[in-house]
């Protein structure tokens, strides 16, 4: 395929990636570092984009340049598997949460922002805000990702504090969409409980740990029954929660902008495979949208399902 054809065809990929065309040539320019002036000179084909230029653009917008050439299936999409350390993190570590959550930014940047989650466990959105419960998780990650020979007891686990500290951005963001709805798994308490059970029965975790968990559970119990009484989220955008009759294999979520669309799929207990790919999203969007029909909405509406479910919740956690 000759140059210029590709270099057609990525212009025009690069255009397919934004709604309001009047910004295209400002965000080239902060990626590329570059004049806007230069921007425009390759959108109009005078120039043509280098190999290192279309690197750049193709990961900070989320362009397959496979496809542009033609050698991979259009059912094919591209994902990235955030492998990220979540107790010693490395430099690669640290930037792709960055780079992530330089991207989930963009939702406070426009109107019509959207943010879904279907989830068997409790999404990281809002574990991070209960210290032991989000340590329990990267715990359990810690335990499931190293050598059996070298584990450590949970008072011994923590996560790194700049991790932690960019994963807190996660809560605000996703928080500030117009919109966002959650689909909690049935299971989804009992799922942790019966974790955190057996690592005390292993004397992993202790008995004091435990009433920790506990009482962090409890209180997550009374914020998302707040949730789902008023409708309205901690930032005073509208909230929808569903409790779904069928059970989902692992959890997903997604973040929509007008000109930014992310997928994520949890793997490994905390690690995630993300697309910025906009067909990935619509995907992966209509198929959370379907999970709707065998779910029962409790927010603002099916007031005696919403209590039955919550005392339920509350007498599996406390249990512990």
């Amino acid at each position: 395929m000759k140059t210029d054809i590709l270099n057609a065809h990525f212009i025009n990929a690069i255009k397919e990636k934004f709604s309001q065309r009047t910004v295209i040539a400002t965000r080239l320019a902060e990626i590329l570092c570059i004049e806007k002036e230069a921007v425009y000179r390759r959108l109009r084909g005078e120039v043509p984009f280098s190999f290192a230029e279309a690197i750049t653009i193709s990961g900070a917008l989320g362009i397959s340049l496979d496809h542009i050439g033609g050698s991979i299936p259009e059912k094919s999409k591209p994902f990235i598997l955030k492998l990220v350390d979540f107790i010693d993190p490395n430099k690669d570590d640290l930037e792709m949460t960055e780079y992530m959550t330089k991207h989930a930014s963009s939702l406070t940047d426009f109107t019509n922002t959207e943010y879904g989650a279907a989830m068997n466990m409790i999404p990281v959105t809002i574990s991070v805000k209960y210290d032991h419960i989000f340590r329990f998780y990267v715990y359990k990650w810690y335990y499931q990702n190293f050598s059996p020979t070298i584990v450590k007891p949970f008072k011994q686990i923590f996560p790194h504090p700049e991790i932690k500290k960019r994963i807190k951005e996660f809560p605000r963001i996703s928080g500030l969409a117009e919109k966002s709805f959650y689909i909690w798994d049935e299971s989804i308490f009992i799922n942790i409980v019966k974790d955190i059970t057996y690592f005390n029965a292993i004397n992993l975790i202790s008995n004091e740990e435990k009433k920790l968990l506990k009482d962090e559970l409890l209180l997550l119990l009374d914020k998302m029954e707040s949730w789902a009484t008023t409708g309205i989220n901690d930032q005073g955008n509208k909230v929808f929660i569903y409790i779904s009759n069928v059970s989902f294999e692992t959890s997903y979520s997604y973040a929509q902008s007008p000109d930014f669309f992310l997928t994520m799929i949890m793997s490994f207990t905390l690690n995630e495979i993300a697309s910025i790919d906009k067909v990935t999203f619509q995907r992966v969007k209509q198929f959370m949208q379907s999970l709707k029909r065998t779910s029962t909405l409790i927010s603002e509406s099916g007031e005696m399902y919403r209590i039955h479910f919550f005392e339920t919740q509350r007498e599996i956690v406390n249990r512990l």
